[in-house]
């Protein structure tokens, strides 16, 4: 047996990115590994070029159950940007696009269509196959008690209840999802049990693999790697 970390995403709304192209930012189904490491990064602590991020991404392991399916919302944007030409640096965006009005520079109108997972809920599990850079109860502690913002992908996605963090003993991380209850499924709606699909980077051998880019393999670039997910299905009707 071992030792799991479980914990809970639900909100409003979700926005965990997927592979972007052009002025279409489409949102994946459910929390991808990029952004699940990301939110227990800011919850520790830890910013982008710390080791300490390197160290998190190359030894923990994911496990994601459905307990509630969200519905796709489009949302329509407008960007105004400078000249890609105009080489500043500026403390914020304000400050950007007050200069460019001053001094009656070019402004660019970027239109972009951005994905959002509504109503959807999670319940994510956390183990490492190596020597881990935190303990399970540091994880719990900072999810509990978050040292950064955290967000459910996007800035505009904030967390509609806690994490409600709970470290776990089990064989594997199946065993482990199978354990965790919180008391508030109830009231967002979740799923029985029995009827939440998982995805899990554990081959237990008898389930179907897929390939996914969420695998992060330069933070500073933002670049992406491919890893396999293996789908656990619900159980069929009238089966446990």
């Amino acid at each position: 047996m071992r030792d799991y970390l479980i914990f809970t995403l639900y909100g409003p709304m979700q926005g965990w990115g997927s592979v972007a192209v052009g002025e279409v930012r489409p949102a994946a189904q459910r929390p991808t590994r990029s952004g699940l490491l990301g939110l227990l990064a800011a919850a520790l602590g830890v910013r982008r070029g710390d080791p300490l991020l390197d160290d998190l991404t190359r030894t923990a392991r994911v496990a994601v159950r459905e307990d509630r399916p969200g519905s796709v919302m489009l949302d329509y944007h407008t960007t105004q940007v400078p000249s890609e030409k105009k080489k500043r640096v500026f403390r914020t965006r304000r400050q950007e696009l007050r200069t460019m009005l001053d001094k009656d520079d070019k402004l660019n109108t970027i239109l972009s269509r951005r994905e959002y997972l509504m109503n959807a809920a999670f319940s994510v599990c956390i183990w490492f196959e190596d020597d881990q850079p935190f303990s399970m109860n540091e994880i719990e502690e900072a999810l509990n008690r978050p040292r950064l913002n955290v967000y459910l992908g996007r800035k505009s996605c904030v967390p509609g209840v806690p994490f409600m963090p709970e470290v776990v003993a089990a064989d594997d991380e199946l065993q482990a999802l199978a354990n965790y209850q919180p008391e508030l499924r109830k009231d967002y709606g979740a799923r029985p049990l029995d009827k939440c699909p998982i995805w899990t980077e554990a081959n237990h051998g008898d389930f179907i693999a897929y390939t996914v880019r969420d695998r992060v393999t330069d933070h500073n670039r933002r670049q992406f790697g491919t890893r396999f997910e293996y789908h656990v299905p619900p159980a069929p009707a009238g089966e446990e």
